[in-house]
């Protein structure tokens, strides 16, 4: 799943959209994209954004600060992610993921299909406290090289 990103819609769609420029090296020419995912097309690095938060601005809103976008990759198809951000999980679900608690999981009374895409969630409160989210209060994970 290289081509899926979760994103906080108010930065990269819309009239609130951050900036996005492109330029080739060598080029002289700097040109404005309409939006990251276009940029990143013309790179030949097509992504697919889910929504963190869903359609909703209300739930965007809170779900970005409940760290809805922070997730950890731990194999290709398979993420952990906090379990308090519904809105973010069901954008998940949509695109094809199960959605497993890390209870569920840990017990084996859900053990992953290989090949199956998968959220494994987990509460995280304590994490939030120590300043970090998923990603950065992880150890560091051996994977496979994501552009090879």
């Amino acid at each position: 799943d290289r081509e899926l990103c979760v994103v906080f819609p108010p930065q990269f769609i819309g009239s609130e959209r951050l900036s996005v420029l492109h330029w080739h090296k060598g080029s002289t020419q700097l040109r404005e994209m309409p939006n990251m995912f276009a940029a990143l097309a013309a790179c030949a690095m097509p992504m697919e954004p889910i929504f963190c938060g869903g359609d909703r601005r209300t739930s965007q809103e809170r779900e970005q600060w409940a760290s809805g976008c922070n997730f950890v990759a731990v194999s290709p198809g398979v993420v952990l992610s906090y379990q308090r951000n519904d809105a973010t999980l069901r954008e998940m679900e949509r695109m094809g993921f199960e959605i497993v608690s890390g209870v569920s999981f840990l017990t084996g009374q859900s053990p992953l299909a290989e090949g199956r895409r998968a959220v494994i969630t987990f509460e995280g409160s304590e994490l939030v406290r120590a300043g970090g989210g998923a990603r950065c209060m992880t150890c560091p994970v051996l994977r496979d090289d994501p552009w090879a």
